[in-house]
Parts: structure tokens; C-alpha cells; sequence
């Protein structure tokens, strides 16, 4: 048998070309999925590392904002009500500044409206309540300078001859106001034109009057007695002007025991004068009768409260008059002047006639170089104007807030009397309850949390949230989980 041997067949010139085609497709796909999986490690590294970035900022941010609470927490007037601003056309409250700085991390805090608010203080060193076109709300005439602490606001518009400078707060004015003479604390604002935007700070704050009933007619002393000519009145209800003239006229020196005095003076018999020079008015738990300030102890729990009903009207030409309102807790009214308004609860009478009218007469009227006045409590007179021209004073005049319609004032410091001559003491900020935005942000992660901050107790974090608009709008937010 005869074998064939085995014979080598050469390969077709197509199925060498096919083969090569093979092999490159084959390259090409193994590449493109080398690629894609080096770019899907790359992008998930950097996803990661973004991650762990926003992650670790966001941590900063919550942890900026647990200090920022401990901080508001020891601090408590920084949570007081500031008043609303505009924020790119926006209403929005005011913040507190400058923002409080933790490590790389900015916290602003922004008290919500009513944030801190006591029921028994003022929320601004001067507050006119007058909506009248007809009148302007705070008229300071004089050309020297009158300093205020705890800010001011008109209802109106407030004129400025002379400079005001307001220590501690904003000062805000619904109509026109005289800019360029009034000058405020770094981080606060003079607000021209504020218009209708509501604002807790320039509301009536309603006090109850310190009685609710006429009290027991009072019974005048016939003589002045003493060396120095002195009389004591007692609390109670005084229904003649002309009664209490012929004392205050004619005694040096007349002293109102503590308790409540009610003036319900008839139209014909209005206005009780003190108009002597040398002469002294003091009211309160007496301290050194001698001593004008420091007539009255402003520390004692039994001082005086004037309330003025019907046409009751004070001229003040001559003399000193100092009164001391009883103190009590903290956040509770110390009334030392009232006027009873329209719809006040009980049977006073409103105060009435030419001092309720815009434009016609002032409740209180003094000027003259021997005037003096100091009210260490509060002046709640809502329903009527007062015309003070006072040059080269020594002393405060009030130090726990005056509330008026209006108010014309001629006042001036002496040239050694540095003091504030309206002010609210600094202590009074934060005695309510503090509701309080905090936010932090850096150019990673802006998150805010609203707190609650009780007179007694722990602060309570009521909601967390992100945001993605500006800080201050506080726009675009939804809940955030504290990681």
C-alpha cells in the first residue's frame, strides 16, 4: 500500500486578512474596557474624596453651630429681636454683628421676631408711637450732641438737628430722618424710610396700668414743715392741680411717699406746676433728700408710680423732679409715669383734650437753666407729646425706655456729663425667651439649625436644616440630618 505523504497547504491571502481584523477588534475592546475602567476608578475616587470633603465639611458645620448654641446660650442678648432689614429685596430679620467665627467656619446668628421680648420692657431706649403725617415723632432741636443707649424708633419720621449717638442697637425711622446727624455702634444700622415692614421694636408694648381703680382720694397736708420747708404726700387719687400747686409752688422740697398717685384733673383745673427754682420733687424709698440724682433709692422694691388720667398736664419751669418706679423682677414692668390710654382695662379715665390732639398741646412741658429730670424706671405716656428743653444736663433722664406719641426735645450734655440721656439698661436683652437661626457656611456646606433657648434650662434644637440660596434669605431649604 502505498502512503501519501502529509502536504503542507498554504493559507488563503482572505483568511489572513480576516484574522487580522480579528485580532484588532479584539485590541480595540480590550482597550476601550481598560479605559472605561480606569476612568470609572478615577471617577470613583474623586467622587470619594468630594464625598469625604463635603462630609467632613458638613461635620465642621454642624459642630460650629453646637458651639455657636453654648455661645448664644452664656450670651443671652445676643438673641434679642434686631428688627427686620432688606436682603436683595427681601424682608428678612436681622442678624446679629459681626457672625461669630469657630475655626474655618462663619455662624451668623438671627434672632426670630419676638426672639427674646419681655413684657415688661421697652424694646428701644425711644419709641414714638405717632402715625400722623402731621407730626414728626422725634424732633431733637438742639445742636449739641444727645447720647441714647438701646436704640430708637419713630413711627414717623425723626429729625435731627444736632447729632444723636445710639449705643447697642439700630435705630429706625418709618418716614424721613436726618441721617447724617445720628451715628450708631459698628454693626448696627440707621434705617431712613423704613416704611410699613412690621418690627416688633416700634409696637406699642400695651402696659397694664399699675392700678385698675381710682385708689382712695387723697388728703393734702396744710403746711410745709421744717427748716428746709418740707411736705410729704401720700398715695392715692388727686383730683385738683391747683391743690398740689399751692405745695410744689411754695415748699422746697416735696416728697411723694411710695405707693400709686392718680391724677384725674378736670379741664379748668389741668396742669400742676412746678416752676421754683431750688425747689425738689422726689419720688420713691428716699436715699439723700439732699442730692439731685440721688434723691430716691432706684433700687427699692417701694418706689412711686405716677399715673395720669382725664386733662391732667405737668409744667415743669423751675426745680428738680426725680422719681424711682418700684423694682421687681427683671423682665416686669417699673412704671414710674402713665398715661391712661383709650381701651385701657379698668375704670381710669383716658387722658383727654388738647394733650391727646396732634399738634395742640404737651402733656409735659419744662425748660429753664434750674430744670431737672430723672425717671429711674420706665415712661409709658402712648397717647400724648412731651416738649423737653433741657441744655447742659448732668444726669439720665430715663433710664428704662420712654414710650410716646411724640417727643420735641432740646437736650444737651454738660460739658462733664458723658452718660446717655434715654436708655434701657443692657442687662434687660434676653430676658424672654430666644428663638434663633444659626447658620453656618464656608464655600462647602451652609447648613442651619432653628434652637429655642428658655430663661431656665437646656436649649432645644427644634429643626435642622440645608440650604442652596443666600444665607441671609434663608430660601431653598429642606430638612438636614445631623450626621
Amino acid at each position: 500500500m502505498t502512503r501519501r505523504a502529509f502536504e503542507t497547504r498554504s493559507p488563503d491571502s482572505s483568511e489572513t486578512g480576516s484574522a487580522l481584523v480579528l485580532v484588532l477588534v479584539l485590541v480595540c475592546v480590550v482597550g476601550m474596557i481598560a479605559a472605561a475602567s480606569i476612568t470609572f476608578a478615577q471617577t470613583s475616587m474623586s467622587g470619594s474624596i468630594l464625598y469625604q470633603s463635603k462630609r467632613a465639611s458638613l461635620a465642621g458645620a454642624e459642630g460650629s453651630i453646637r458651639t455657636a448654641i453654648q455661645y448664644v446660650k452664656a450670651n443671652p442678648s445676643t438673641y434679642a429681636d434686631l428688627g427686620t432689614t432688606t436682603k436683595n429685596g427681601v424682608t428678612v430679620q436681622q442678624c446679629v454683628s459681626p457672625a461669630l467665627t469657630d475655626s474655618s467656619m462663619n455662624v451668623k446668628i438671627c434672632p426670630n421676631a419676638g426672639s427674646g421680648a419681655s413684657s415688661g420692657i421697652p424694646r428701644a431706649a425711644i419709641i414714638s408711637l405717632s402715625t400722623s403725617s402731621s407730626e414728626d415723632g422725634i424732633n431733637k432741636g438742639s445742636s449739641g450732641t444727645m447720647l441714647v443707649n438701646g436704640g430708637v424708633f419713630s413711627n414717623t419720621t425723626l429729625k435731627a438737628k444736632g447729632t444723636i449717638k445710639v449705643a447697642g442697637a439700630n435705630v429706625y425711622s418709618r418716614g424721613a430722618c436726618d441721617s447724617g446727624n445720628i451715628t450708631v455702634d459698628t454693626g448696627y444700622t440707621v434705617n431712613c424710610n423704613y416704611g410699613s415692614a412690621a418690627n416688633a421694636i416700634g409696637d406699642d408694648p400695651n402696659f397694664d396700668p399699675p392700678i385698675t381703680a381710682p385708689p382712695a382720694a387723697a388728703v393734702l397736708p396744710a403746711t410745709c414743715t421744717g427748716s428746709t420747708t418740707s411736705v410729704t404726700l401720700s398715695p392715692g387719687t388727686y383730683t385738683s392741680a391747683a391743690a398740689l400747686n399751692a405745695i410744689t409752688t411754695k415748699c422746697a422740697r416735696t416728697i411723694l411717699s411710695p405707693g400709686v398717685y392718680y391724677m384725674n384733673f378736670p379741664s379748668n383745673d389741668a396742669t400742676w406746676q412746678i416752676s421754683k427754682n431750688g425747689t425738689s420733687v422726689i419720688g420713691g424709698t428716699i436715699a439723700d433728700a439732699t442730692k439731685f440724682p440721688g434723691g430716691c433709692d432706684p433700687t427699692s422694691a417701694n418706689g412711686v408710680a405716677l399715673v395720669f388720667g382725664g386733662y391732667s398736664r405737668l409744667d415743669q419751669n423751675g426745680g428738680t423732679v426725680e422719681l424711682c418706679a418700684p423694682v421687681g423682677a427683671a423682665n416686669s414692668p417699673q412704671i414710674a409715669i402713665y398715661g391712661v390710654k383709650t381701651g385701657t382695662a379698668g375704670t381710669l379715665t383716658p387722658q383727654a383734650g388738647c394733650i391727646v390732639t396732634v399738634n395742640s398741646c404737651s402733656f409735659l412741658t419744662n425748660q429753664g437753666s434750674g430744670v431737672g429730670l430723672a425717671v429711674n424706671g420706665t415712661v409709658y405716656l402712648p397717647a400724648v407729646s412731651l416738649n423737653l428743653q433741657m441744655t447742659n444736663i448732668s444726669n439720665q433722664i430715663v433710664t428704662r425706655g420712654l414710650v410716646i406719641r411724640s417727643v420735641a426735645m432740646q437736650i444737651t450734655g454738660s460739658s462733664t456729663f458723658t452718660g446717655y440721656a434715654f436708655g434701657i439698661p443692657g442687662t434687660i436683652f434676653g430676658t424672654g425667651d430666644g428663638d434663633v437661626v444659626l447658620t453656618a457656611y464656608t464655600d462647602r456646606a451652609w447648613i442651619s439649625a432653628r434652637v429655642k433657648f428658655p430663661q431656665s434650662g437646656a436649649p432645644t434644637i427644634v429643626t435642622w436644616v440645608s440650604c442652596t440660596a443666600d444665607a441671609d434669605t434663608q430660601e431653598n431649604c429642606k430638612l438636614y440630618t445631623p450626621l
